[in-house]
């Protein structure tokens, strides 16, 4: 819809803000080269979705977010419970493959005139296991699992992006 508006009209519509993401009301989230009368600002304003919560329809990190907070609180000093974090790092690593399934990129892609943030392999292997080492690092079972996985990214996965940034990820690791 972007990209027919910006064609239709002459226009240049760069979004600023990629899909899910967290925007401060006011805030500008697309900048638009060219004139826009009422009826066009309406149909560009239509082209977003907002919401008061992230969902995981709107933010393709939303669940990868979710299972990483729930790793980090089941590796808390409180609960400290390995075995839900590695079920949490098992289904990261069984969405990260479906993913590599469908591409190296995910959301919107650029189109004559219109331009929209994706989300790219590397940003959801450092959403996913990234985000998730600080809190596996010190257990050595959930450590473990989380190298294992990796590897086994690393060495079947269905991209180049993500055995490379697999690759990345467990050599950070073991420098550590």
């Amino acid at each position: 819809r972007l990209s027919e508006l910006a064609q239709d009209h002459g226009l240049d519509i760069r979004v600023t803000a990629p899909p899910g993401a967290f925007v401060l009301s006011g805030a500008c989230v697309a900048e638009i080269r060219g004139a826009l009368d009422e009826t066009q600002c309406a149909y560009l304003r239509d082209c977003f979705a907002l919401g008061p919560v992230k969902t995981e329809a709107q933010n393709v990190t939303f669940l990868i977010e979710q299972l990483v907070e729930m790793a980090a609180r089941a590796m808390s000093p409180g609960v400290n419970d390995p075995f839900t974090a590695i079920n949490c790092l098992n289904w990261l690593a069984s969405g990260l493959a479906q993913g590599a399934e469908a591409g190296d990129a995910f959301g919107l892609e650029a189109r004559e005139g219109a331009w929209c943030p994706t989300v790219d392999m590397d940003g959801l292997l450092a959403a996913s296991f990234g985000a998730s080492y600080p809190y596996v690092q010190d257990d050595a079972l959930a450590r473990d699992a989380w190298t294992r996985l990796l590897e086994e990214l690393r060495d079947t996965g269905q991209s180049e992006a993500l055995r490379a940034g697999a690759s990345r990820l467990l050599g950070h690791a073991r420098r550590d």
